[in-house]
């Protein structure tokens, strides 16, 4: 009787044990990983940056992150989430793509808070992320950046899994105006979310001021061609004119009128400095459609150096 009563007291220390090991885990898991971890100077600098909370900064450490140069990085990310995000979670490690382009200098904190957040995601447990995904779709329905709605969007034929998965990694990075909720749940890996939010905002500007810029001179362009057109089509019907009356002059000249050649010499010579006039404000508008054409042109490069810049797979010449 009392070996069987040590037996059912054993027998219960080790369901006790287990379970706690089980609900310990991951907290092992990390233990083990980052024993003797020493995250590089960049990582440590990314973590700071980007106001990861103690726990933020565990998931992203345990993970192992590594910046990469293009070949590398498209070793490892051959399937890369298709936005300015430009990192992968393969479930263990979380690579970055090393951009050093300065005007998109916190691409790499973003995508790194990203790729954590994909990571904490993968912790969650099936009643967290039922309540989580309720969250986030209200977060997802209240979403009015259309870059943002085009990044969720092109997840969708991913599966209802993958979809929540990448909004909690968009909304906790991206989206500023979230519901408390979600601001309590991000809470948990930012000291202040809104630092991530604002890098995010900052590069995003960057395109959205040369899409605006250009958008604006494309406009311009649109109305100086009408208007130059327009004018050139006047001065062409104006040249004919003149050359009529040219003829006209010519032939009373010729044939000795010159009482009414006199009396229609003054009006012609008015039309050819007029003329003369309207030709001269022609150039000055063609000279001002080129410069910018010239401009739009010099955007258009500068927004390709970007892309280039942020792209691993720039095209060959």
């Amino acid at each position: 009787m009392k070996r069987v009563a040590v037996y059912l007291l054993l027998l219960g220390l080790t369901a006790g044990l287990s379970i706690l090991i089980w609900q310990k885990r991951w907290d092992i898991h990390d233990w083990a990983v980052l024993r003797g971890y020493d995250a590089p100077s960049q990582i440590a600098q990314i973590s700071s940056d980007t106001a990861f909370s103690e726990y933020g900064e565990r998931l992203f450490y345990v993970s192992k992150p590594s910046l990469l140069g293009p070949e590398e990085f498209n070793e490892k990310c051959p399937d890369r989430e298709s936005s300015i995000i430009l990192g992968c979670y393969d479930g263990i490690n979380i690579y970055v793509y090393d951009v050093n382009d300065p005007r998109v200098a916190d691409v790499e904190e973003v995508t790194s808070a990203h790729e954590m957040l994909h990571a904490a995601y993968d912790r969650l447990n099936d009643e967290e992320l039922a309540e989580l995904r309720e969250w986030l779709q209200i977060a997802w329905d209240n979403v009015d950046n259309q870059r943002v709605l085009d990044s969720i969007q092109s997840y969708v034929d991913g599966g209802i899994e993958d979809i929540y998965n990448e909004v909690h990694s968009i909304v906790g990075t991206e989206v500023r105006d979230i519901p408390d909720y979600l601001e309590d749940h991000y809470a948990q890996f930012f000291t202040d979310r809104t630092v991530v939010v604002a890098m995010s905002e900052g590069y995003e500007s960057v395109f959205v001021e040369i899409e605006e810029a250009s958008e604006k001179l494309r406009s311009q362009l649109s109305v100086l061609k009408i208007e130059i057109d327009t004018g050139q089509a006047r001065l062409s019907a104006r040249s004919v004119e003149i050359n009529t009356n040219k003829v006209q002059l010519d032939s009373l000249l010729a044939s000795g009128q010159i009482e009414q050649y006199n009396d229609l010499v003054p009006a012609y010579n008015d039309s050819i400095e007029t003329y003369n006039r309207d030709v001269a404000s022609m150039r000055a508008r063609i000279k001002e459609y080129n410069e910018l054409v010239f401009e739009l042109n010099r955007l258009s490069v500068e927004n390709n150096a970007i892309y280039t810049a942020i792209d691993s797979n720039p095209e060959e010449l």
